[in-house]
């Protein structure tokens, strides 16, 4: 699995990890099934984000799931790797996690023959 953390800017970080992708044979040509991470301090702050999610991407299916001190919300998108579409997707997963005091980690995905 190769995964993305988000410190720097979004687009050099997807274009990185779509390199080593490459490097490792994946055929970016292919749906991915890609894996984004959020957290947050509180459940009910995890599922209300969860549904935030579900609404903007339709075709995005999400779990949450965590302890007393944070929540993650794993949220799976099926789609050909491009860094254009993944910096719009990380651009809107991290204003959803700052509206509800939580952090968005990046994304992962393994690598498609």
């Amino acid at each position: 699995m190769f995964k993305l953390f988000h410190k720097q800017k979004v687009q050099d970080k997807d274009e990185a990890v779509l390199t080593q992708l490459t490097k490792h044979g994946s055929d970016l040509s292919k749906p991915h099934s890609i894996d984004f991470f959020l957290y947050f301090p509180k459940k009910e702050i995890a599922e209300q984000g969860k549904m935030m999610i579900q609404e903007r991407f339709a075709n995005s299916s999400a779990i949450v799931r965590g302890s007393d001190k944070s929540f993650l919300c794993k949220v799976n998108i099926s789609m050909a790797p491009d860094s254009d579409v993944l910096e719009n997707i990380s651009l809107q997963l991290e204003a959803i996690a700052a509206s509800l005091d939580g952090e968005y980690d990046g994304w992962e995905t393994g690598i498609v023959k």
